[in-house]
């Protein structure tokens, strides 16, 4: 009976190490299970590809050839990337956050020749900025999301013609306000580091461009009036540091 007394002390001894082990081993697997927090603020960069519609909507039969209620189209497309900062709030399963964004774009296009009479079409979107409210839900670390809001974009319109005299042309630039929307997927590969794609539309509406043409060497003249109907989407692969 003596004997059994410090057999039984080293198995409860035994029996306690084990049980804290597992015990420790328990909540250290609660931690790495404890769902992912969105909370916070973010700056990041993103890259993708962005296509643009531009209408030119002639008003008036005028200087280059167009008739008044005629269109030309122009299709834009090419590489577009820039950066993001934002902060996100999350309630439960939802998150909500405001996000800015500067994306620069290489979009231009030019149509038409460049003989003697032939009239041309040149347009570009340089850039777009945009503040957008975003709205999710959450499973753990991955995040479904949309956004809407608004956005500034710089947009050119160009038309050329060659003529004996030197280059006919009208030229205009706009910094145009305009609405956005869009949708995206993100998911969180450690505590501060976040990637995702997302996709976006722009719709800037329409606005006049019409503005002297210059025609050298004559003075400049009021010969063209068109109002120009514009939209864009892109598609673009995100990454973002999250601080902690």
């Amino acid at each position: 009976m003596g004997e059994g007394v410090p057999i039984l002390r080293h198995v409860v001894v035994a029996g306690a190490i084990l049980a804290a082990s597992a015990a420790a081993g328990s909540a250290a697997d609660v931690e790495a299970l404890a769902p992912y927090d969105w909370y916070g603020a973010y700056v990041g960069a993103h890259a993708g590809y962005g296509s643009a519609n531009v209408d030119y909507d002639f008003n008036d039969d005028d200087l280059f050839g167009n008739d008044a209620g005629s269109t030309n189209s122009e299709n834009l497309d090419g590489f577009v990337g820039g950066g993001q900062i934002g902060y996100d709030w999350q309630i439960d399963n939802f998150v909500l956050g405001l996000e800015g964004y500067v994306t620069w774009s290489d979009l231009k296009s030019s149509t038409g020749g460049n003989d003697l009479g032939e009239v041309s079409f040149h347009t570009n979107v340089d850039w777009v900025a945009a503040l957008a409210p975003r709205v999710g839900i959450a499973w753990d670390n991955v995040l479904i999301y949309g956004k809407a809001g608004l956005a500034l974009a710089e947009l050119g319109t160009r038309i050329e013609q060659p003529v004996l005299s030197g280059l006919r042309f009208n030229d205009d630039d706009k910094t145009e306000l305009c609405w956005t929307i869009g949708a995206g997927a993100e998911v969180a590969l450690s505590e501060n580091w976040i990637v995702g794609m997302e996709a976006d539309y722009y719709d800037f509406g329409t606005y006049s461009a019409s503005k002297d043409v210059i025609n050298p060497p004559d003075p400049p003249q009021h010969a063209t009036d068109y109002d120009v109907d514009a939209s864009l989407w892109s598609i673009l692969a995100r990454v973002s540091y999250k601080f902690r």
